[in-house]
């Protein structure tokens, strides 16, 4: 991943509210009022009015999931520009598991004094 701090963004979703995001270009062409849906394939949020929203959500998380930043951006939390790649949850907890057994059996071991 290769983000900068100030590429975390505070983004509308189509039904106003809010997310932090990893900036992208999809994100510049939301701004632009370029990725604006001409229908609704999905209804996926009831409160969602196609017409006025400034890109579909579906169609982008989708795409995001598929790797196609150009199409979707990432939720991301505030330190996501920390991060050197974006992993898995399972990922994640397999590493936080790891480090955690790696704390607990540093603390079990008797210091030499």
């Amino acid at each position: 991943m290769n983000a900068s701090e100030k590429d975390i963004e505070i983004i509308k979703s189509p039904v106003g509210m809010p997310g932090r995001a990893i900036y992208s270009k999809f994100i510049e062409r939301v701004k632009s009022g370029l990725e604006r849906p001409k229908k609704c394939p999905f209804h996926c949020i009831r409160t969602c009015d196609y017409t006025k929203s400034p890109y579909c959500i579906m169609i982008a998380l989708y795409n995001a999931f598929k790797g196609n930043l150009k199409k979707g951006y990432a939720f991301a939390g505030a330190k996501a520009f920390k991060a050197e790649k974006i992993i898995t949850v399972k990922e994640t907890i397999n590493q936080i598991m790891l480090e955690m057994k790696s704390a607990y059996s540093d603390m079990k071991r008797p210091s030499s004094v």
